[in-house]
């Protein structure tokens, strides 16, 4: 092999090498992006949850009462729904005046679109999100 073909494959390899290393830098730095971007939401979803939270009880639980009596707790869910939803996600373990399943089962009932049993859903969704609330059935993807 002469001098100028030992040249331009060492060109040609230096060459696929640096655009190798640059493909990897976008890909980890668009992974990062993006990863940031989840976290984000996330935060913004924990918001709504705990905005929620706000308006339906002042985040009080124990003896914390509404609706004439009707509904409980730190989510203010009423027995009836409460055990609807918990047989409709399939957790029948939950229980009704438990703080954390309270919390656990809103969670899931608002990533499945179904935000609105909270009567101040739409006005806690427009506080964090700062747009409307999606319309019934629509996931929440965080």
């Amino acid at each position: 092999m002469n001098r100028i073909s030992r040249i331009l494959l060492i060109t040609a390899i230096f060459l696929l090498a640096v655009t190798l290393v640059a493909q990897i830098s976008i890909y980890l730095i668009n992974k990062e992006i993006a990863e940031t971007k989840r976290q984000m939401e996330l935060q913004k979803y924990q918001s709504l949850i705990l905005k929620i939270i706000q308006l339906e009880s002042s985040g009080r639980h124990d003896g914390c009462w509404g609706d004439n009596y009707t509904s409980y707790g730190i989510c203010q869910w009423r027995e009836r729904s409460f055990n609807y939803w918990k047989n409709k996600m399939r957790m029948p373990w939950l229980e009704w005046k438990d703080r954390s399943h309270q919390i656990e089962l809103m969670d899931l009932v608002i990533r499945a679109g179904q935000g609105h049993e909270w009567s101040v859903f739409k006005k806690a969704y427009k506080t964090v999100y700062k747009t409307d609330a999606p319309k019934r059935g629509v996931r929440i993807n965080v």
